[in-house]
């Protein structure tokens, strides 16, 4: 390590000018780099690799693409949506849709249009008997409505029903917000996440030119729309010219000198602007560096990681804050050397020499901690650590060569000229903070005992808020919370359960062409029928799989979606022997029971629904269903060749059947479930847990179920979290302690200050944990940063100081001479650097996503955390820790680092 610093600090001292030269160049190249930045929102990321987002990969890829479902959420400021007002808006919101650029991709399917609305059942009945709805006035609207309420099926109001906000009702024509749906056809768009997108801008486009009364509006929804709001990127450049600017602020502050009759007040603004400007382009040449390697380690170049995601995006933010650090402590350790009579080429020597070694520890230290995300589940988390440990030797490099290189430059000149401020750089060590840190050093000279005891139970209160804290994570975290689409998004989950466009899939894994899986998947039907957050109708649960698609296609029922404006009630049914008059019209939908018969002339539109027998059934269908033994209940006997019938079954309705069931290259059948449900973000857990218990049936046969959907997969990625950050924790210091442990052991054979050094900051982390919990801060997937943070940002606190401490504990005599020296000078220095630091990571509460605004406040937390466990709590153990080697009589180590590099230099 001392070679290390050495060389570092030769090449500096000999060679400035090609130090300067290497780094701009290196920074051209990798400028370059940084140009071909791609960056990724949505959830992309955030998902763990796990069984829940390999079966929706695997749906995906199997199943293709289903229609998808947009809500509208129509709400009136009179707090009701069943009147003439609301019904006005559904035909103009309609007749909008109709005929926008989406006109042609509508999914219009028998049985189902592909506008419906929660007025379809008084639209039934009005088109049945030739009415117009539009005539009527609110009342008879309403009573209209009540009575083809009334008439409609029961699985025709399980559909209709949810289409209501929660605290409706639905048979009284009661209810202040309801959901238009939009059926859109998707399917062949496959993984083109774009046409899928500017298909639903069509419709949004419609659904704001429609001209709607005054007190009625409409809000549109899809997921897709939401994902596209995301711009992290422009939010993440916006707080960096915040932080930037504020930081600009404070280094002034910190690096201002006050003349002493050596310098003008003009020279000595010069000299403040200087190493504020040195620091900022320092730490601007970092972030260079870290995003173009980033590109390189990216899916373009080496595939290390993937592409810049949210959590990445902050690196340049923290790594002004680490910068900061460096900085500091290097140029006030210059200071004080050159005001104490060094000469400039010793003066830079000797900060090298000291304050490098402690910021090669530091740089280590923080790099192993930022490594330990290399465990976490999250690929983003993942991402983060690599990207960060790059950026921390990044900073490193560039800290301890180009800033110095520079002043050395400078100073050099003007020693040369007789014109180096030595007096006017004095003052900087008589400044407030550094004064005010010399002042905490009574509490480790005088009553170290009292102050760990002190620290010892705010530790313990924080281990019992760590415990408190809650895990939260949703995909819609990173929208800004002002944006309209997400509270619509909010509205949906608050209101509706979720929203109608909600679909939970069970991808089933083995081969399901057989008798015993048949068998099986109708009775988990029947079992999904008892799960709440499974939306029904009729009793049925709203559930697409292969023998409810056979059952639809060979003895139809009601599909449980309304006809929609022009149809007559869904389920209309002739009685048994009944004879249609010649010419007479069937209505769409109805079912012509066994016996009823159709005579010459009968008009059977498209949709009409015909039993075993008759024109218009598949007939190579019918063949297998009968080979199958397809019974009433849609089992199959126990020796059917269920492969002949799901064949079929693909050919007769290759769309439909294609959705929940594909053939593979090697003859066997993959299925899947889709089912309706309305469990939200909140439920999904519950609701995997349900699903896997109605599915065990399926389970039974030697078949593998994994329920999976965006909601599921953000469940999953809140456990890992929770399940991991006790364990980040842990990994994260033991790793931190174990590499001081043997640094310390092999420069000084005084292995324990490495567990000394490396205990304040386990307090550091409680303390943060505890104040977490106390300020309702969830535990999240940005937040769970916060372990390699602290050990990031602590640790280098706590090196310098025992490194310090060490060296002045040879330069001193008197232990109150010792901690007075080291919290003066280092303590000063660390309270700069820390008050820069909080200042940097507080603007994260100026953004518009919680998370930011989240970690903005944890970090500034840890960083403070940190400068009281530096300043306060490592003193105290280190005057314990000297006062017994002083009583053994052991001779103080590191009189050596206060050397430069070169007696020639």
């Amino acid at each position: 390590m001392n070679r290390i610093v050495r060389s570092i600090s030769s090449v500096v001292i000999r060679a400035p000018w090609l130090v300067i030269g290497v780094v701009v160049a290196v920074t051209v190249v990798l400028g370059y780099f940084n140009g071909q930045q791609q960056q990724v929102a949505g959830n992309e990321g955030f998902s763990p690799d796990n069984a829940e987002l390999t079966a929706l990969e695997r749906s995906g890829e199997l199943f293709g693409g289903t229609d998808t479902v947009m809500q509208v959420v129509i709400e009136s400021a009179s707090g009701d949506v069943f009147t003439a007002d609301a019904y006005q808006a559904v035909t103009a919101l309609r007749e909008a849709i109709l005929t926008s650029d989406a006109a042609d991709r509508l999914a219009e399917q028998p049985g189902r249009e592909s506008v419906i609305t929660w007025f379809a059942p008084a639209e039934q009945g009005a088109a049945a008997q030739g009415i117009d709805l539009a005539s009527f006035d609110d009342e008879q609207l309403k009573q209209f409505y009540r009575q083809a309420y009334e008439a409609i099926p029961p699985e025709q109001r399980g559909f209709v029903e949810p289409l209501v906000a929660t605290g409706g009702d639905v048979a009284q024509a009661e209810g202040g917000k309801a959901l238009l749906l939009v059926f859109l056809d998707t399917a062949d768009f496959g993984d083109d996440f774009d046409a899928v997108t500017e298909l639903q801008a069509g419709v949004v486009d419609a659904v704001e030119g429609a001209e709607l009364p005054d007190d009625i509006s409409a809000d549109p929804f899809a997921f897709g729309l939401l994902f596209e709001q995301q711009d992290v990127a422009a939010e993440i450049a916006r707080l960096f010219a915040i932080a930037a600017l504020i930081i600009l602020v404070v280094l002034t502050f910190v690096y201002s000198v006050r003349p002493r009759g050596d310098s003008s007040r003009l020279a000595a603004l010069r000299r403040t602007a200087a190493d504020v400007a040195i620091t900022l382009g320092a730490i601007v040449i970092a972030i260079t560096w870290t995003n173009g390697i980033g590109v390189l380690l990216g899916p373009d170049y080496l595939d290390v990681i993937g592409y810049f995601n949210p959590i990445t995006q902050i690196i340049p933010i923290l790594l002004i804050g680490l910068g900061v650090d460096y900085a500091i402590h290097l140029i006030s350790r210059y200071r004080e050397e050159v005001s104490a009579g060094e000469d400039v080429k010793s003066g830079v020597g000797i900060s090298l020499m000291t304050v490098g070694i402690a910021l090669v520890l530091a740089t280590v230290t923080t790099f192993v901690g930022f490594m330990t995300n290399l465990t976490n589940p999250l690929p983003a988390l993942r991402d983060f650590g690599i990207l960060a440990s790059v950026g921390i030797v990044a900073a490193f490099l560039v800290l301890m060569t180009f800033v110095l290189a520079i002043r050395f430059l400078l100073d050099r000149r003007a020693e040369r000229r007789g014109r180096l401020p030595r007096r006017t750089l004095e003052s900087t060590q008589s400044k407030a903070l550094p004064a005010l840190m010399s002042r905490t050093a009574v509490f480790a000279e005088h009553v170290p005992w009292v102050t760990l005891g002190i620290t010892a139970v705010l530790a313990g209160a924080g281990a019992y808020g760590l415990t408190q804290l809650s895990t939260e994570f949703s995909f819609t975290d990173f929208i800004a919370e002002d944006e309209p689409i997400l509270q619509t998004f909010e509205t949906l989950q608050d209101d509706f359960g979720g929203g109608f466009g909600e679909t939970t899939s069970v991808v089933i894994d083995g081969d399901v062409a057989t008798p015993e899986a048949h068998n099986a998947l109708v009775d988990s039907l029947e079992n999904l029928a008892g799960i709440d957050d499974v939306r029904s109708a009729g009793g049925t649960a709203l559930a697409e799989m292969p023998p409810t698609i056979l059952g639809q296609l060979l003895a139809p029922a009601p599909a449980g979606a309304p006809q929609g404006a022009g149809a007559a009630p869904e389920g209309a049914q002739l009685p048994e022997g009944a004879q249609l008059p010649e010419g007479a019209p069937l209505p769409e939908g109805a079912q012509v029971p066994e016996g009823a018969q159709v005579p010459e002339g009968a008009q059977v539109p498209e949709g009409a629904q015909v039993p075993e027998g008759a024109v218009g059934a598949p007939p190579e269908l019918l063949a297998a269903a009968q080979a199958a033994g397809v019974g009433e209940d849609l089992r199959v006997n126990d020796d059917a060749d269920v492969a002949a019938l799901y064949a079929a079954l693909l050919d007769a309705a290759p769309d439909q059947a294609g959705a929940v069931l594909a053939q593979l290259e090697d003859g066997e059948f993959a299925g899947q479930v889709q089912i309706q449900t309305s469990a939200g973000e909140s439920g999904a857990g519950a609701l995997a847990d349900e699903l896997d218990a109605a599915f065990a049936p399926v389970v039974d046969v030697g078949l593998g179920v994994t329920p999976t959907s965006d909601s599921i997969i953000s469940d999953v990625v809140v456990q890992e979290v929770q399940d991991a950050q006790v364990q980040s924790l842990v990994i994260t210091v033991l790793a931190a302690m174990l590499l001081l442990i043997i640094v310390f052991w092999v420069r000084m054979r005084r292995p324990f200050l490495g567990v000394l050094t490396v205990l304040p900051v386990g307090l550091v982390l409680l303390w943060t944990f505890g104040l977490m919990a106390a300020l309702g801060i969830a535990f999240s997937p940005v937040t769970a940063t916060i372990s390699a943070l602290a050990i990031g940002i602590g640790v280098p606190f706590t090196i310098h100081v025992a490194i310090r401490f060490q060296e002045d504990r040879v330069r001193f005599e008197d232990p109150g001479d010792v901690v007075a020296s080291t919290t003066r000078f280092t303590g000063g220095a660390l309270a700069g650097s820390a008050f820069t630091t909080m200042a940097g990571f507080l603007v994260l509460r100026f953004s518009s996503l919680p998370p930011f605004q989240q970690l903005g406040t944890v970090v500034a937390i840890a960083v403070g955390c940190s400068l009281v466990a530096a300043v306060l709590v490592l003193p105290s153990m280190l005057v314990l820790w000297d006062r017994w080697h002083r009583r053994r009589g052991d001779a103080p180590p590191l009189a050596e680092d206060r050397q430069p590099a070169s007696t020639n230099v």
